[in-house]
């Protein structure tokens, strides 16, 4: 059966037999190397009778692939040997938006504070307080939007960003995390391939 997918570098549709996905070509069009993968949509493999004897193919999609030896991610190259062990975490979203938020309220009342404190000096110095009070006002609805994204999700999903999940796999080297995505789903199919792997190796 064969499949097609595009070039890593210059995007051009390469067909090839779906039994060599996951393996390195140079693309007929650039001539440069690229790894042939079954895009979403095509049938995907997973532990397939045919894969497992001709290639050692366990798990292939898009940019990431399972076989007996090895896990690719990209240009990232993991022996299958050298993992000692793998788990799927949560990776929190950053919080630097909902944090500089509460930075910038501060910052717009005590500006709001100088102003009305200006206006004490100046002695009833109209346009002092009218910017005082809007500074003040500003520094409320940060505030409160602020507030309001500790309590309501979507909210702090919009300030912050959505929850990713990622496979942390340990080496001899060091722990790290080689797969992020969205969806939990992506990555336990990842992770299920890479325990067939594991478990291939004796």
């Amino acid at each position: 059966m064969n499949s097609t997918c595009t070039c890593n570098l210059c995007s051009n549709q390469i067909e090839f037999e779906s039994n060599a996905a996951g393996q390195t070509v140079a693309c007929p069009h650039c001539g440069m190397d690229t790894m042939l993968f079954i895009p979403h949509g095509q049938s995907r493999t997973f532990g397939t009778r045919t894969d497992a004897k001709n290639t050692g193919m366990i798990y292939q999609e898009g940019n990431v692939s399972v076989s007996k030896t090895i896990l690719k991610v990209g240009s990232s190259t993991y022996p299958i040997a050298a993992i000692s062990s793998f788990r799927i975490i949560k990776l929190p979203p950053k919080r630097a938006i909902t944090n500089m938020l509460a930075v910038v309220s501060i910052a717009l009342f005590i500006f709001g504070l100088l102003m009305l404190g200006m206006n004490a000096a100046a002695e009833n110095s109209q346009s002092a307080i009218i910017l005082g009070w809007i500074f003040i006002s500003a520094a409320m609805c940060v505030l409160f939007i602020r507030v309001l994204s500790a309590f309501v999700p979507s909210i702090k999903e919009m300030l912050n960003g959505k929850t990713m999940f990622g496979l942390s796999i340990t080496t001899s080297a060091r722990d790290q995390i080689a797969v992020t995505s969205l969806e939990f789903e992506t990555v336990q199919v990842i992770e299920r391939a890479l325990q067939k792997a594991i478990s291939m190796r004796g």
